[in-house]
Formats: C-alpha cells, structure tokens, sequence
C-alpha cells in the first residue's frame, strides 16, 4: 500500500490536481499508510475533529 501512496503523491501534480488534494493525500498516507493504520482505527472524538479539518473541498461547515 505504501508504494501505491506514494506513486499517487507523486503522480498527482503531473495531472494537475490541486496542492490541497496533494497535501491532504501525503497527511493520510504519513498518518495512516506508512503506520499500517487506517480512520476506523481513532477514537470518535478524533475522528470527528478531523472531519472538521478536512470537510470536502469547497465544503465551509460541517453539520454537527
């Protein structure tokens, strides 16, 4: 999984997506990827302030 993480990081630029889509893959693959974890694997209370942090582009608020 990591080689493919890190072929996507890479390759993404090349077609041109967005640096924020660019950032946001290389924080997973850091945070979940090369730690063989994954998002099921935080505490709700975590996993909610990150649905925060990083709500779908062009996405202002999240409902609580």
């Amino acid at each position: 999984a990591a080689t493919v993480f890190d072929l996507a990081c890479a390759g993404l630029p090349a077609v041109g997506a967005p640096q924020e889509v660019v950032a946001r893959l290389e924080e997973m693959t850091e945070r979940y990827v090369l730690r063989g974890r994954c998002p099921a694997d935080d505490e709700p209370a975590a996993a909610v302030h990150d649905l925060a942090l990083h709500a779908p582009l062009g996405v202002s608020e999240v409902p609580r």
